[in-house]
C-alpha cells in the first residue's frame, strides 16, 4: 500500500520536480522533501505571495471559472505560508472586487452599496451569474447577426 502511495506521487509530479526528490525511498520522504521545496514559510515567500494576490487581475482570455480557481489557489497557497495569513472572507472579496474586468461592473456598484457586510461566496454567486448573463447576450447577438447576413 505504501509503496503503492509513493508511485501516485511520483507519477503526478513533473520531471523537474521529481529529478529534486527521486532520492526519497518512501512517500513520507518524498511528502517532506515536496514541503521542504515549495511550502516554503520563510518571510520572502509570504512577500511574493501577497504580492502576486494582491496584484491579480482575471485574465479576459480565461473563463470566469479559471480566473476564480486561480485566486483560489493564491489565497491557499497564503494561507499555508503561515497559520497567520489566512484572509477573512471579507477581504478575499475586496480583493477578488479588484482584479475584476470591466465587463463586471454592473457586479461591483449593487455588492459595494449596498451590503453591510461581504462574503465570499455570494460575491462568487453573482459573479457566475452575471458570467451566465455576459454569455447568454453573446450569444444572443451571435445569432442575430447571423440570421441578418441571410
Amino acid at each position: 500500500m505504501l509503496e503503492m502511495a509513493l508511485g501516485i506521487i511520483i507519477l503526478n509530479l513533473s520531471d523537474n520536480v521529481l529529478r529534486q526528490v527521486n532520492d526519497g525511498k518512501t512517500a513520507c520522504d518524498v511528502c517532506k522533501k515536496l514541503e521542504r521545496l515549495y511550502l516554503t514559510k520563510s518571510l520572502t515567500n509570504k512577500i511574493y505571495l501577497k504580492e502576486r494576490l494582491f496584484a491579480f487581475k482575471m485574465n479576459a482570455s480565461k473563463g470566469l471559472g479559471q480566473n476564480l480557481d486561480d485566486f483560489k489557489k493564491m489565497t491557499i497557497e497564503l494561507a499555508n505560508a503561515s497559520i497567520d495569513e489566512k484572509l477573512s472572507d471579507e477581504n478575499e472579496a475586496i480583493i477578488l472586487q479588484n482584479s475584476l474586468p470591466d465587463s463586471f461592473k454592473d457586479v461591483k456598484a449593487p455588492i459595494k452599496y449596498s451590503r453591510t457586510y461581504l462574503l465570499l461566496k455570494d460575491y462568487i454567486s453573482a459573479l457566475k451569474s452575471k458570467d451566465l448573463e455576459l454569455k447568454m447576450e453573446k450569444k444572443d447577438s451571435g445569432e442575430n447577426l447571423f440570421v441578418r447576413g441571410r
